[in-house]
């Protein structure tokens, strides 16, 4: 079996070596500082639970925080240490710390030693998540102890390969991104205001009218209205009245606009 890659960026050689996660970085299981002591909690510092991962990579708040003295008696983790859920229903959730953390116990984060990358490390084990959870097996609370987790054998090139596929994969994670989130805007229009036939290629378009009355095909709404433009399906739009309207576009594409009725 080769130890190289079918498809690898250019100017990168050699072996890629496989290897186990407790060789490639620190591995720390998180801690609860005591929930007794109210000086532990609601300060500016982060405490990582499951509930805090979802879909967006990095953690950048989350729902319980600790003051300094809180912070000072669970373990540390460093910044931009990859977060991966090992105990209950949501083995496998992953996430990317954006600042010196603490997890729960619920939580092992790994830290990329001076040889690898974190961002490789956290695409490496997203892509694995699956797998990963069936080492949990069927029990009443599922759980991937440390040591398995440390265990973990993985294929790994050099740091600077690392680096190139860990940059490639953030940059289509960013552009998935860009294409999913919802733009939501708040319009007001005088009356008069009139808007070209125009449709989007991507984007489906919701308009709820807040208040006022528009007319937008040929046909009135007002105050409660809720319209919506699938993509490729044109509209105008006209302010029959002051108007302050909500538009919804999902996804929120960049340059999707176009002019006039589909061709």
């Amino acid at each position: 079996m080769s130890n190289v890659p079918k498809l690898r960026f250019k100017r990168f050689s050699g072996d890629w070596e496989k290897n186990q996660l407790l060789n490639i970085g620190k591995i720390i299981t998180g801690s609860t500082p005591s929930t007794h002591i109210v000086d532990y909690y609601n300060g500016d510092k982060l405490f990582v639970s499951p509930s805090d991962m979802n879909t967006n990579r990095f953690i950048n708040s989350t729902k319980t925080t600790l003051t300094e003295l809180g912070f000072s008696k669970g373990r540390k983790v460093e910044k931009y240490s990859v977060c991966f859920v090992c105990i209950g229903s949501t083995i496998g959730k992953i996430g990317q710390l954006s600042e010196d953390s603490i997890t729960n116990q619920q939580i092992n984060c790994i830290t990329a030693n001076k040889d690898n990358s974190n961002d490789f490390i956290y695409s490496l084990l997203e892509s694995n998540a699956p797998k990963i959870k069936l080492l949990a097996g069927v029990q009443a609370v599922p759980q991937i102890n440390k040591t398995d987790f440390s265990k973990l054998k993985f294929m790994f090139p050099q740091k600077q390969e690392q680096e190139k596929i860990a940059s490639f994969l953030n940059q289509i994670d960013i552009k998935i991104e860009q294409l999913t989130k919802k733009v939501t805007l708040l319009k007001e229009y005088k009356k008069g205001d009139y808007e070209e036939k125009h449709y989007h290629k991507i984007a489906t378009e919701i308009t709820v009218i807040v208040s006022g009355k528009v007319k937008m095909n040929g046909l009135e709404y007002s105050k409660g209205d809720i319209i919506t433009i699938e993509p490729n399906e044109f509209t105008d739009f006209e302010a029959l009245e002051d108007t302050v309207c909500t538009v919804v576009k999902y996804p929120g594409a960049s340059d999707d606009k176009y002019l006039g009725e589909v061709k």
